[in-house]
């Protein structure tokens, strides 16, 4: 019996996929289990070593990190949102019509997601600062220096917005390319418009892709450490919140670090969750598809699509084409 056992454990051993998986869990123990383990085990350590909760008391009665809990969630929840508004009327656009440089603009907005998160900020503060280019031409036009600056709350929303959207445009976009025409045509045939058939046939189908977009942006959002280090001024976050217990003049509190680590963890799960239970809702299979053949625009659409990419591009590729300007000055 025991030998049989054994045989069957090498003949396992010996299968490519299973060693391949036994490596993977070798992976992430070392890399991901492990880490996040050490990370919750410094977090209930109390100054003594011993077990304590107080940094959670802590974290959840100081004024500063409840500022940056609700900074966090509000940042989180209002980039998701615009970039979302941003993202899925763009993919539509691209899915549906049939425009010259059409395959260009997709390009493009999947190489704005190559930009780091801190390069974008720079380049914003660089346009918009108090000092910026915006403000220097508004002084030589009227001889007022404008008081406002590029900093804070507001600038943070803005710049993240820009930077997550090609997430939730790239997983939107390819929703709506794969869907069946069979869908809208059926829809259409029982007396449904465009609008309603839009509304209640092409976005529902399109949802899985949405949503997947919207967590990965999300997620993006939420962790983003470098946007809120160099504009967000005194508009504390969580992750400029775990740096600074690291970093601080008066000596670090890796327990406290932790503690803001672990809840972080905590609500990207809760993110996660929530994100695979809405999708598991609405999964759908269709044993064939028959492609949206892509339309070809009207003066008038075509102009509104014209305006609309045209805008998107010169927000999302104005930090670049800054930096880019800049470094040769």
């Amino acid at each position: 019996m025991r030998g049989s056992t054994q045989l069957r454990i090498g003949r396992s051993l010996r299968d490519p996929w299973i060693l391949f998986a036994c490596i993977c869990l070798v992976i992430s123990l070392g890399l991901i289990v492990i880490p996040q383990l050490s990370i919750f085990l410094s977090s209930i350590k109390g100054e003594d070593g011993a077990f304590s909760l107080e940094n959670y008391s802590t974290f959840f009665t100081s004024y500063r990190y409840q500022v940056a809990f609700v900074n966090s969630i509000k940042v989180t929840l209002l980039t998701t949102l615009f970039a979302t508004l941003i993202a899925v009327p763009l993919a539509w656009l691209l899915a549906r019509f049939q425009f010259k440089g059409r395959n260009a603009v997709v390009t493009l907005i999947t190489m704005a997601t190559a930009s780091p998160p801190f390069l974008g900020a720079y380049a914003w503060i660089i346009l918009l600062g108090r000092y910026g280019v915006v403000n220097k031409i508004i002084k030589a036009l009227t001889g007022v220096q404008p008081a406002w600056g590029f900093y804070g709350g507001s600038a943070v929303i803005w710049v993240i917005t820009w930077m997550i959207f090609p997430l939730i445009f790239l997983m939107t976009f390819d929703s709506f390319s794969d869907e069946d025409v069979f869908h809208k045509e059926a829809a259409m045939s029982l007396g449904a418009n465009r609008v309603k058939s839009f509304f209640h046939i092409e976005l529902p189908l399109a949802m899985p892709g949405i949503l997947t977009g919207m967590l990965m942006a999300a997620l993006a959002a939420f962790a983003d450490f470098g946007t809120p280090a160099v504009i967000g001024g005194e508009f504390p976050l969580l992750p400029t919140a775990v740096y600074n217990e690291f970093v601080s003049e008066v000596g670090g509190n890796m327990g406290m670090a932790s503690t803001v680590g672990i809840v972080m963890i905590f609500l990207s799960t809760i993110m996660l969750y929530a994100q695979r239970t809405i999708l598991a809702k609405k999964t759908y299979a269709a044993v064939s598809v028959k492609r949206y053949s892509l339309a070809k625009p009207q003066k008038g659409t075509s102009a509104i699509i014209g305006i609309y990419v045209g805008v998107v591009l010169i927000k999302s590729f104005l930090p670049p084409i800054t930096l880019c300007v800049v470094s040769f000055m």
